[in-house]
């Protein structure tokens, strides 16, 4: 990529390929043999204990003799690309015996083939009260999102055990508003 002979500098030739300087003058040292050795002694302990880790071949090789650390061995698992294999934990799967309660999966009411706009209703709350929040079906005559309740909006509560209440309902406006399941 970077032509040394050529005319143009070095430093203009990074700057065009977008690399930092220091890679081209960066010049990278052999392996040794002792390295090589070790590697090779680590690729066949893996084949014979391909469930070691790290902290595990590092054991090995120091009854056998070798005098290296647990980053040293580790550094040269990445290198090689040698992983230990075990089975991971599978904490997200379900249990198939636990009981499934379909009332949990439908938080919502179901309202078949109708749109409502999820937003919260301004209303003024007594001291010690919770506002249990709720959505608006706006109705083709209602004030635009956003401003305060009219009669002709419906509330449906969000809680899954409290009923809709449909007094004074219109016909529901069907431009901009997200379906519901």
């Amino acid at each position: 990529m970077i032509d040394r002979t050529h005319q143009l500098p070095i430093g203009r030739q990074c700057q065009l390929l977008q690399l930092a300087r220091s890679t081209a003058y960066y010049q990278s040292r052999p392996v040794s043999e002792t390295t090589l050795m070790l590697m090779r002694r680590i690729d066949e302990l893996h084949l014979q204990y391909p469930f070691a880790g790290a902290r595990m071949l590092r054991d090995v090789l120091r009854r056998e003799r070798y005098r290296v650390g647990r980053r040293q061995v580790a550094t040269m698992m990445r290198r090689m690309g040698i992983t230990a294999v075990y089975r991971t934990p599978r904490t997200s799967r379900r249990y198939l015996a636990h009981r499934i309660y379909l009332y949990l999966l439908h938080p919502e009411p179901p309202i078949a083939k109708r749109r409502m706009l999820l937003n919260p209703i301004p209303q003024p709350l007594q001291p010690g009260r919770r506002d249990l929040g709720g959505a608006v079906l706006r109705s083709p005559g209602a004030n635009p999102p956003g401003s305060r309740r009219t009669p002709g909006d419906c509330v449906v509560p969000r809680h899954p055990t409290r009923r809709p209440s449909r007094v004074g309902c219109r016909p529901v406006q069907r431009v901009g508003f997200q379906r519901l399941p």
